[in-house]
């Protein structure tokens, strides 16, 4: 996910053994962004962070959005995202997301991931336009 939102390249999520777990077994997934391992100063060298904070927001965005038990690292809710992330749980909340959820991913490719999660939600990230609307009834 970090490469692909870095990237702008959601092709990297569509590898059913590489992407994310949500292919295999969207219900005992745990999803995150960052972990103590993975960000902060430490007194060893390991700096893996997610990356600036919109990146982390989209972060966010993609892991609150689909089937998973998404985590939320301390640091993220503590710092500047923290508005985001309380919005992307309630909207979260609001559409029924749980690990048991449905989702159809439409695209994943440079440019553009768009998901439909559930049957209240829809989901796209990227550079790339795309209407949810595009090819219903």
């Amino acid at each position: 996910l970090k490469e692909s939102v870095k990237h702008d390249d959601f092709s990297l999520l569509m590898d059913e053994w590489m992407g994310p777990m949500l292919w295999y077994d969207k219900e005992k997934a745990i999803t995150f962004t960052d972990n103590h391992d993975t960000a902060g100063n430490h007194h060893f060298e390991i700096s893996d962070v997610f990356g600036t904070a919109n990146q982390i927001a989209a972060g966010y965005a993609m892991i609150l959005s689909h089937p998973s038990r998404p985590c939320i690292f301390w640091q993220d809710w503590m710092g500047e995202n923290r508005d985001v992330i309380q919005q992307l749980l309630q909207i979260r909340q609001k559409a029924g997301i749980s690990p048991q959820s449905e989702w159809k991913l439409v695209y994943g490719q440079r440019g553009l991931y768009a998901a439909f999660i559930g049957d209240k939600l829809a989901m796209k990230m990227g550079a790339d336009d795309w209407d949810p609307n595009e090819g219903l009834p």
